[in-house]
């Protein structure tokens, strides 16, 4: 028989008997706050604004999420997506140089801007040895995608 004593959980152990695969989280919206939950996923067509792709995962960081995703597109969708956008939480250098990636064309936030802070715009190609952060930082401040329409301004 099983000493009662050696069976005992640890003080700080946690389990959720209602759902045990969730895990505790950050609270994105709540600095220092955590949440009991998952990480979900969706990835959306910009013209029909029909979900094409959608997961649940444990994990907390976004980046880490981006590539399965484009792959989880071209499963359901049959094709390549064109183009994928995503906000800074999705930025690693990965994301934007893995050679799975390679024909997507990446708009990926490099940081946050605050509001009201004055936009840089920049012109012509990235400057020579930038590395994928500053490239794509460039990228996303030239007039040529804002007039894309991905990145609409206060006009």
């Amino acid at each position: 028989m099983a000493d009662p004593d050696q069976s005992k959980p640890e003080p700080k152990a946690q389990r959720n008997f209602t759902d045990p695969d969730s895990r505790i989280m950050p609270d994105g919206a709540n600095k220092g706050s955590f949440v009991q939950g998952y990480n979900a996923q969706a990835a959306v067509d910009s013209q029909t604004q029909v979900i094409v792709a959608a997961e649940l995962t444990q994990q907390a960081n976004d980046s880490q999420q981006l590539i399965p995703m484009i792959q989880q597109v071209v499963a359901n969708v049959g094709s390549t997506p064109i183009a994928v956008s995503a906000d800074a939480g999705y930025w690693s250098a990965a994301n934007v140089t893995e050679e799975r990636v390679a024909k997507v064309d990446p708009h990926i936030a490099t940081g946050r801007q605050r509001h009201g802070e004055p936009e840089e715009t920049a012109s012509g190609p990235p400057p020579e040895g930038a590395s994928p952060r500053e490239a794509m930082a460039h990228k996303l401040g030239t007039e040529a995608e804002r007039r894309k329409g991905l990145f609409p301004t206060d006009s």
